[in-house]
């Protein structure tokens, strides 16, 4: 009734009400209405802004390694993550087992020494975490440790000349590997090593050692090398 008398201050009730602030909008006016000539108190008033909760997950995938890499020694996990409102951290789980500190900041990478797991087949998969705690599981990659290293294969070639009188044959030159018996021609499987190659000599014949191999036969073979020797004997 805007004609009553207004009463004193110990019976005016706090009035709450929300409003829909226009998009933009950065300030308010708030209006009292005056029954008549007097005195004016201003209310205290506040506004707040109501912020609806952020219940989107971030999205996270593990972008290395990829499905079905062999890997060994140490290697670097990656993970690609992304939020509607920001990322706060991802964590790499291998084998379904917390791995390492969270990553707090992209690029979302961190060490792994793959020696600390078994040989044989993993998976590893990221889980992040947004701003509001909201979180996200990647699917998991399937991988495998190997950290046997591979062989190396050498191949000897034994030739023969016989243009001054000589008799002999490439089975009369057996070869050797650093005391191993070996085939002339045929590639031979052995662990990452030095090596020296030889030929039983003859006194009527010289021998020439080439190919990967040093003058004198020697020859260092790294894991994984596929590398090849020749021996020439010359009858004199």
């Amino acid at each position: 009734d805007l004609n009553a008398n207004v009463g004193t201050s110990a019976t005016w009730k706090q009035f709450v009400g929300t409003v829909t602030a226009p998009a933009g909008a950065i300030s308010a006016t708030v209006f009292h209405l005056l029954k008549g000539v007097g005195s004016l108190t201003t209310d205290l008033y506040s506004f707040s802004q109501v912020v609806a909760p952020d219940t989107i997950a971030p999205t996270v995938s593990v972008s290395s390694p990829v499905s079905g890499a062999i890997l060994s020694g140490t290697q670097n996990l990656f993970a690609t993550a992304s939020d509607n409102v920001s990322v706060a951290g991802v964590r790499f789980f291998i084998d379904s087992l917390a791995f390492g500190s969270e990553v707090l900041t992209s690029p979302y990478t961190i060490a792994f020494n793959t020696t600390t797991v078994t040989e044989g087949a993993h998976s590893v998969f990221a889980v992040a975490r947004d701003v509001s705690g909201n979180r996200a599981t990647s699917t998991p990659v399937s991988f495998s440790v190997n950290n046997t290293p591979a062989p190396a294969t050498l191949t000897v070639t034994l030739s023969v000349i016989s243009n001054d009188g000589g008799t002999k044959t490439v089975s009369d030159f057996p070869l050797t590997l650093s005391g191993q018996t070996i085939v002339s021609g045929v590639a031979t499987s052995v662990p990452a090593n030095s090596y020296t190659v030889s030929a039983v000599s003859n006194p009527n014949y010289t021998t020439v050692i080439g190919g990967n191999c040093n003058l004198n036969g020697s020859i260092t073979l790294l894991s994984g090398d596929s590398k090849s020797c020749t021996i020439t004997e010359d009858d004199i």
